[in-house]
């Protein structure tokens, strides 16, 4: 498609004799080069299938949610969900999933993750994760990463840490990416999720 629509869009229109050894020219033969041979590839697969028998027109649902909004749970442990603490400071905690509506997340028009209720954001402060007014947020302060990691910039990522003295609260913080990868059944407990509703 890239291709098509750099035929399509004219720019290398100064190519009138794709034997020229331009640029232009070049990039309008890389174009037509690559249309002919996935167009070659998409007639084999069609035949593929067809002598397999497959469905040529079977499609998997995608599962879109309707609210746009999400809890963020740990990978290793879904029953926990990213809570706010009850105190005004409003430190980001994991906790056991509940009802709560400070467990429920979105993301805005600025790519921010926002509280669903409370309107703040999340944002870093020191090594602390926590949620405050959005207008100190920027857009791509805090993203969701490749490799399922919530990414605070060059800092590091969100991280699990110590656990509250009544249990029921984990602390998060900010922390260097420290998985070095290895088997899957090695627990990793920087990784998260987006659960949608």
């Amino acid at each position: 498609n890239m291709a098509k629509a750099l035929l399509a869009d004219g720019i290398l229109d100064s190519c009138t004799d794709i034997e020229e050894e331009t640029p232009a020219c070049t990039m309008k033969v890389l174009s037509m080069e690559i249309i002919t041979q996935q167009n070659h590839q998409i007639q084999v697969m069609y035949g593929a299938v067809g002598d397999l028998e497959y469905n040529t027109t079977d499609d998997c649902e995608v599962e879109v949610s309707k609210t746009n909004t999400f809890k963020i749970k740990p990978i290793d442990d879904p029953s926990l969900c990213v809570d706010s603490t009850d105190v005004e400071v409003r430190v980001l905690v994991l906790r056991e999933c509940n009802d709560r509506l400070s467990q429920v997340w979105r993301i805005d028009h600025k790519k921010r993750i926002r509280n669903k209720v409370t309107q703040l954001c999340i944002v870093r402060q020191g090594k602390k994760v926590r949620v405050q007014s959005c207008a100190s947020s920027e857009e791509n302060d805090v993203t969701f990463g490749f490799g399922d990691t919530i990414v605070f910039g060059n800092r590091g990522v969100m991280t699990p840490g110590a656990t509250s003295e009544d249990g029921e609260e984990i602390a998060l913080s900010v922390a260097a990416r420290n998985h070095i990868g290895g088997p899957s059944r090695i627990p990793d407990p920087q990784l998260f999720t987006f659960a949608y509703l």
